[in-house]
């Protein structure tokens, strides 16, 4: 373990497909400006399609000699507009990045690790593992999985460590940082470093890159971060491990170019169920869930009363198109869980859930269960649909008002402030009358508040409210951005989570690595 880390030159003779013709881009490109954000950005000169780590290098290279700067895209599935191009002549795209999967076993962390290109899918990686679509020297025996598991299969695997991507399964599993063994990063001069964990640590909070004609020395001040989901800033801690610098930092630091994932083995069987609430005990069934001695659940989900309403118009509408199935009468909420168990403690793991919803005045019976792959496709449809149906309402008004957009919150508190947080959310929107939808990730404490608004003046109240969510998330030591990064959108976010001085200890560390501001410029800062 050491603080100096060297970097790789890159053969100057590499060629990096581009596509510099305006035209053309015009014509066949227009997608690469904007993301799911929908937030179209500006016309850019070129467009780099690398296929290797040399040839982002060298791309990188030539938009240093011109002075230009780059915008970042890796499968743009992002909702923060960080992959919408602003302010930068060039586009470099991650999506034509080669990749060869492998395997391999770490004996030094007693770990399977999959390498592939940042530009791998996370539907893909999960096909790979399942398929055994891989090279590996000793083969395994047992199956290996993935378990970061954010709603969104399309993201690349570049663009979730860029932003640290969590997801339901983060209550048991964690977000991704626990999740990467190795990185192959390009740097804004076009060098090239590769990291791995447990080797290269700030000793003092110093880092050196050091190549033959220059050394750099990075050097940290702790930020302290809430004890919760949070995507927002540089993760800023003393005596970190110098990969966890690029995780989280939405290709501001650094381009990934391809990973080393740690992986786990696939023990036992899954119970995937879904709860039905017809009384107001939400908070203490979670808690109960969290609490449980025989069972430890990867994931809870929730939908609030407008949530399960919505869904059944939808059904309504659309019957099994909606992918929703006929849902139970007389429904204030739903709450969604998964579970691993093995087959001789089935009994006791009934039992325990038998107990739980009685104590909370439930019946077992008003639930849905499944223990197979299509049983959790079949969920995870119905999980889908709801944001599916949210996209398509407000894709309706924007009709008649284009102008209009769905305000979506992103945010996450310690479990002690969920209650106090729901009532918060819910008598300000009441009293406000709002179309809203809360549902997300809640044994995390990290809800989706989706607002609909009518007109416009509805919309401004909305965001209104929104700064006043984020201002209340931060009473209560939460984040404003669990999962999703600040990007472009959430920039006066950022402000309410951190100091000045604290977002200047980050800037500082973007200007060392990035003296040009050269990558994804005006993204977090």
């Amino acid at each position: 373990m050491n603080n100096i880390i060297a970097v790789e030159k890159i053969n100057d003779n590499v060629f990096c497909p581009v596509i510099n013709d305006k035209e053309i881009i015009k014509e066949s490109y227009l997608k690469y400006l904007s993301d799911e954000s929908k937030i179209t950005g500006q016309m850019p000169d070129s467009i780099w399609f690398p296929t290797s780590t040399e040839e982002t290098a060298k791309a990188i290279k030539i938009i240093n000699q011109k002075k230009q700067k780059a915008t970042i895209s890796g499968s743009r599935t992002g909702i923060t507009g960080g992959a919408s191009s602003f302010n930068a002549e060039n586009i470099i795209s991650l999506e034509n990045l080669k990749s060869s999967p492998k395997v391999y076993y770490d004996k030094g962390t007693n770990n399977w690790v999959l390498q592939v290109s940042a530009k791998a899918k996370l539907s893909e990686i999960m096909e790979i593992l399942k398929l055994k679509k891989y090279s590996c020297d000793n083969p395994p025996e047992q199956k290996l999985f993935y378990p970061v598991d954010p709603t969104e299969t399309s993201a690349s695997i570049g663009g979730m460590i860029s932003t640290n991507a969590s997801g339901a399964r983060t209550l048991f599993y964690g977000p991704t940082r626990k999740w990467v063994h190795g990185l192959t990063v390009v740097l804004s001069d076009g060098s090239v470093i590769e990291i791995k964990r447990g080797l290269n640590f700030f000793a003092g909070n110093k880092v050196i890159i050091k190549n033959s004609d220059n050394e750099r020395t990075i050097e940290i001040e702790e930020i302290k971060t809430p004890v919760t989901k949070h995507a927002a800033g540089y993760y800023l801690k003393n005596q970190m491990d110098l990969i966890d610098l690029f995780i989280g930092q939405e290709g501001t630091l650094g381009i990934i170019t391809h990973a080393e994932l740690k992986l786990m083995e696939i023990n036992g069987d899954f119970l995937y169920l879904t709860i039905f609430i017809n009384n107001n005990n939400y908070i203490s069934l979670i808690k109960d869930l969290k609490n449980a001695v025989n069972f430890k659940p990867l994931a809870i989900e929730f939908f609030d009363d407008n949530s399960i309403r919505l869904l059944n118009q939808y059904r309504n509408e659309m019957l099994e198109a909606s992918s929703v199935p006929k849902l139970p009468d007389n429904i204030k909420s739903a709450v969604y869980t998964e579970i691993n168990y093995k087959k001789e403690d089935f009994n006791k793991l009934y039992a325990e859930l038998n107990r739980i919803l009685k104590k909370n005045r439930l019946d077992i019976n008003n639930t849905w269960a499944g223990f197979t792959v299509k049983h959790l496709d079949d969920m995870k449809r119905f999980r889908h649909a709801l944001p599916e149906r949210i996209n398509s309402l407000i894709a309706l008004k924007k009709i008649r008002i284009k102008e209009l957009t769905k305000i979506g919150t992103d945010m996450a508190v310690p479990d002690k402030y969920l209650k106090k947080l729901m009532s918060y959310y819910t008598n300000n929107l009441k009293k406000y009358k709002l179309d809203h939808y809360i549902f997300g990730h809640i044994g995390n404490a990290h809800l989706h508040v989706n607002i609909i608004p009518e007109n416009m003046g509805e919309l401004k109240i909305a965001k209104e409210l929104y700064k006043k969510f984020a201002e209340k998330v931060v009473t209560f030591n939460g984040s404003v951005s669990a999962e999703h990064g600040i990007g472009r959108l959430k920039k006066e976010f950022l402000k309410l989570q951190y100091s000045e001085k604290e977002i200047a200890v980050m800037k500082k560390v973007k200007t060392i690595l990035d003296p040009h501001n050269l990558l994804n410029p005006g993204v977090l800062f």
